[in-house]
């Protein structure tokens, strides 16, 4: 995942890469962490206008305060 990551980001695909911020988000093993990949995942994405990629921002750290 975080390869995949990487590659976005090397080729532009900035929503994708919010999207991958995501996923790595829900396996991190603590919760801090996960915080700081949403918190990345949701800069990336409002700087590339993917309000849809927002919306899964907003539910993961929903589903992160369970």
């Amino acid at each position: 995942m975080e390869q995949s990551t990487a590659l976005r980001h090397d080729i532009g695909f900035l929503p994708g890469v919010a999207a991958n911020l995501i996923a790595l988000a829900s396996l991190a093993g603590r919760r801090q962490d996960a915080v700081r990949l949403l918190d990345e995942a949701a800069a990336t994405a409002e700087a590339s206008h993917a309000r849809g990629v927002l919306r899964w921002v907003a539910q993961a750290r929903t589903e992160l305060d369970r």
